[in-house]
């Protein structure tokens, strides 16, 4: 008799539906996409819309628990379980299903409204684990002290510091955080009366940047998607341009006026150009479909908010206190002031950051996220790993060296746009290059 095969063992999160919320790479060392790159690996179903009703579990920090972020207030209508990131890290570590119960954010028992503890593993194999759903937190916390951020167990996250330190935080990838925030609408956009669609259950913002670049085929070009809102005619309609990078390109606008047709279009429009579903766009993209380009929202500095478009402060008596915003007369010494100029000078930045094809004023995708910003580092970390090992062309991509550094230059070239006018996309393949575009992202 043969001996009986054992069966493959079960994924540990196999039939979850899992929504991520808040940011994980300082306490973690995840970004979004690699901890929902992790989730999936483990068996589970990742999702970036939780208002759907499939999310089986919302994994979040404890800055958007203690917060109520969109993402928890829609997961607690849904009695779905909040959960700390360690459960996903412990199902990793032993390949097993954990219960979430384990993890469950709650309220510490007589503590003020803003404090959370992590409920200890013992107590609950003590009563009986597994995913419970209704263990909810209350609707709003109080935001907790600095001390107590710093000096607590977590530690805090990137979102909880960025609040803490000054810095005014409009959105997490593609969720609103700001609270009646807009979002620019597209420099070329003709229905100037519109703004930006915001979902309002999940603050899902409906804006899409793609880009796609071949360095053999000569294609560098763009396509831009929004869902806009004309609050005064109740309509909605789904905004949409393409062309080739560093140009205006052509437009179209779609829909019959519902936000049905306007959210349907928008979607559809995105996979029909990166092989991929909305709520899958943070996957690698596919071989010639467009990237998903994630930009990034929030403001360069507190200063663009009030850049010098209202009067000066104005005195008790009526008169302007002009002469206080006059700059103090240098006194340093002459070499040090030009080298300070030279330092802090936007024009010769400005014109740096042309010389290596990356031109702000002509990119339509915006201002780049810190995710996007990473993604590309890698393509060009495969890149200077290829050139030291023309090998692995072989061993790691199946092709030839001239064809992965071919791939890896048009995969860089989609992520993070460049304005080559044009010219062809040059394929990055030697040092000198690749360290031109290691001063770009390190500038960016």
């Amino acid at each position: 008799m043969p001996p009986r095969q054992k069966a493959a063992p079960a994924a540990p999160l196999g039939g979850c539906v899992i929504a991520l919320s808040g940011r994980f790479n300082t306490k973690y060392g995840h970004s979004h996409a690699s901890l929902e790159q992790l989730v999936r690996s483990l068996g589970a179903t990742t999702t970036r819309t939780v208002g759907s009703g499939l999310v089986t579990h919302l994994v979040c920090t404890e800055h958007d628990y203690n917060e109520a972020a969109s993402k928890v207030k829609a997961a607690q209508q849904l009695r779905a379980p909040l959960v700390q990131p360690e459960w996903v890290f412990a199902c990793e570590e032993r390949q097993t299903a954990v219960p979430a119960a384990a993890f469950l954010w709650e309220p510490t028992p007589g503590a003020g409204a803003g404090e959370t503890k992590k409920r200890s593993v013992a107590a609950d194999s003590d009563s009986g684990g597994g995913a419970e759903r209704g263990r909810s937190p209350p609707a709003k916390k109080a935001k907790k002290s600095r001390a107590e951020e710093d000096g607590g167990e977590g530690g805090g996250d990137d979102a909880a510091a960025a609040e803490d330190s000054g810095k005014e935080m409009v959105a997490e990838g593609q969720f609103i955080r700001k609270k009646d925030a807009a979002i620019p609408l597209d420099d070329f956009c003709s229905l100037t009366t519109c703004q930006v669609y915001i979902e309002p259950e999940t603050g899902m913002i409906y804006d899409a940047s793609l880009n796609l670049s071949s360095t053999s085929t000569n294609h560098n070009k763009f396509y831009r998607l929004q869902v806009l809102h004309d609050a005064s005619a109740g309509t909605f309609k789904t905004w949409t341009r393409w062309g080739r990078v560093g140009e205006a390109g052509q437009n179209a606008i779609l829909g019959d006026g519902s936000l049905a047709a306007a959210v349907n279009n928008f979607e559809k429009k995105f996979r029909a150009k990166s092989g991929l579903a909305w709520s899958r766009r943070g996957d690698d993209a596919k071989a010639g479909k467009y990237a998903f380009v994630e930009r990034s929202y929030d403001p360069d500095s507190d200063d663009e908010h009030d850049s010098g478009s209202g009067p000066g402060p104005t005195a008790p008596d009526g008169k302007g206190r002009q002469d206080e915003q006059q700059g103090a007369a240098c006194t340093l010494e002459e070499p040090v002031r030009q080298l300070m100029e030279l330092i802090f000078n936007q024009n010769y930045l400005e014109a740096t950051m042309t010389s290596l094809n990356y031109d702000a004023g002509k990119l339509p995708l915006g201002k780049l996220s810190k995710t996007t910003i990473t993604r590309g580092f890698q393509q060009l970390k495969d890149l200077a790993a290829l050139l030291d090992d023309p090998g692995l062309a072989a061993s790691r991509w199946g092709t030839t060296a001239a064809e992965a550094r071919e791939q890896l230059s048009d995969a860089y070239y989609s992520v993070i746009p460049h304005a080559f006018g044009r010219r062809q996309p040059p394929v990055i393949s030697s040092d000198g290059l690749l360290r031109r575009e290691l001063e770009l992202l390190e500038s960016l």
